[in-house]
């Protein structure tokens, strides 16, 4: 039986890196768009730098996480559940529709292959999939994942608030001008931008949205000599180095592999 730390250590480290490398998930897609490198250049990349992170989370999870036995209503569940196969759909096919979007932009893709509009199609085909389980069954899934989601949204809405703060106050432009300053390799510079706002404010998503800004790292991107596309995963690579309790990542992980704070930390 796998401890419960290397499961949920290695599923959260590998989940993490596909979040925040790889387009189209929502950090990474916003920093895009900012930065104008929406491509498949930019999931080429993400990928080649996602699937290293990922053993190395594996591994890191298998020789320092364990944490005591899978919860035995997690063992239940797993016994009980019918065939995966309905399962895929709903995250293949939004996936498979984006991805055709970047290779094949023609007028019908550039509308269903939208994120924003596939993951729609994904919700409703996960409605569909849940069928044939009842209403009630449907209900209380639907009513544990608002639970769930919603506590995350309002420290996600909390940091995006202190977040705005940071741009409108003009705290990060200094702090990257700061950066330039010292001498440091071009490279760090989004890196540590990104670790200051995330570790005060502790959102990713929040952190992605505000970094690459026209208040913070537009207007020095030009001196740093970067590719953006090399920027951006800089910028991505610094939302990994912080993560306690302002961090809706951090209650996440803890509530879904049903640990307690002190062991989250």
């Amino acid at each position: 039986m796998i401890p419960i730390g290397i499961a949920a250590t290695s599923l959260s480290l590998g989940t993490l890196a596909s979040y925040e490398l790889i387009y189209p998930a929502p950090g990474v897609y916003s920093a895009a768009i900012e930065l104008g490198v929406v491509g498949t250049e930019l999931v080429l990349l993400g990928l080649l730098i996602a699937i290293p992170t990922s053993f190395a989370g594996y591994l890191y999870a298998k020789r320092f996480c364990r944490l005591g036995a899978v919860p035995t209503s997690v063992v239940e569940t797993h016994r009980e559940r019918t065939s995966r196969l309905r399962a895929y759909p709903p995250i293949v096919l939004p996936l498979a529709l984006i991805f055709s979007n970047l290779f094949f932009p023609v007028p019908v893709l550039n509308f269903v292959g939208n994120p924003n509009v596939a993951l729609l199609i994904g919700v409703l085909l996960a409605f569909i999939a849940a069928h044939g389980f009842g209403r009630d069954k449907i209900n209380t899934w639907t009513k544990g994942a608002v639970m769930k989601g919603g506590g995350i949204l309002m420290v996600l809405c909390v940091g995006g608030a202190l977040g705005s703060t940071l741009v409108l106050t003009g705290a990060g432009q200094e702090l990257g001008a700061l950066i330039i300053q010292s001498g440091m390799p071009a490279l760090f510079i989004p890196f540590l931008v990104a670790v200051a706002i995330q570790s005060v404010q502790g959102s990713r998503l929040v952190t992605f949205l505000i970094t690459p800004s026209i208040s913070i790292i537009l207007p020095i991107l030009p001196e740093l000599g970067l590719p953006l596309g090399l920027a951006l995963m800089s910028m991505a690579a610094g939302t990994f180095l912080v993560s306690h309790a302002n961090d809706a990542y951090f209650w996440t992980v803890v509530e879904l592999a049903d640990m307690t704070p002190s062991a989250g930390y």
